[in-house]
């Protein structure tokens, strides 16, 4: 995974916007935590008497990614550009990449943005949505873009089926903890335990279906099992009967 960054993150994205945005931002929300994205939304944080300051910028480093939802109120709002100047901060102190321009409605980019592509949400939301969460992942940018030159994005399940081609996976995803604790239930002696090598550090989550070939693996060893086991059962029996045992 190409942006993978481990653990020391709590949330994959931090969605920076202006209020007046809510409604599309909340939608947005909304789509990232169906494709098991976590999202940082101040709706879902924030409680009563928390300090705003200590809490959107304790979440502004703890989230791996920073995603500045662009329209001319959140160009013009000073909490959007508190923000961002906190994160492209700590991007230009570590090195990585962290601030994500997403354009809402159309704006003039600012200057310290320039440089940066964007996500373009007011031409296709579904097409950008597929970006953002191709982006979150890691995937790849070439398996995407082909993706999206043979796919017409139309529905969610269409995305769903898009994202499961641009991932090689199975788009709904479990708990990558309990998978493992299933999965170490099924070592077998002719391939030792099975394990996941899709591990998605941004979401913390693991592909069942990643493990596809292991698994079909560990299924051929235990019909061969099955059938060896059969095959001694039927030699035995044939054997009592031939002693004229009971």
């Amino acid at each position: 995974m190409s942006n993978a960054r481990g653990n020391q993150y709590t949330h994959t994205v931090f969605l920076c916007h202006s209020d007046k945005d809510k409604r599309f931002v909340r939608r947005l929300a909304r789509d990232l935590r169906d494709f098991d994205i976590d999202a940082w939304f101040d709706e879902w944080e924030l409680a009563p008497a928390d300090s705003l300051h200590q809490t959107v910028g304790k979440a502004l480093e703890s989230s791996a990614f920073v995603a500045i939802v662009l329209s001319p109120d959140s160009l013009m709002s000073n909490w959007c550009k508190k923000e961002l100047y906190q994160a492209l901060t700590r991007e230009s102190r570590t090195g990585s990449k962290v601030v994500i321009p997403l354009r809402y409605r159309r704006c003039t980019m600012p200057a310290f943005l320039e440089d940066k592509l964007y996500i373009d949400f007011s031409r296709s939301y579904l097409s950008a949505l597929a970006q953002l969460i191709c982006f979150l992942n890691g995937f790849k940018q070439k398996d995407l873009a082909r993706s999206l030159e043979s796919s017409q994005l139309r529905s969610r399940d269409d995305l769903r089926e898009l994202i499961g081609d641009v991932s090689n996976i199975h788009p709904y995803q479990v708990d990558a903890r309990t998978t493992l604790e299933e999965l170490a239930k099924l070592a077998h002696p002719g391939i030792g335990p099975i394990s996941l090598s899709c591990y998605l550090p941004t979401t913390g989550r693991i592909d069942w279906l990643a493990s596809a070939e292991l698994s079909k693996r560990y299924m051929d060893e235990a019909k061969k099992t099955f059938a060896e086991d059969v095959k001694k059962d039927n030699e035995e029996i044939g054997e009592a009967d031939d002693s004229g045992e009971t």
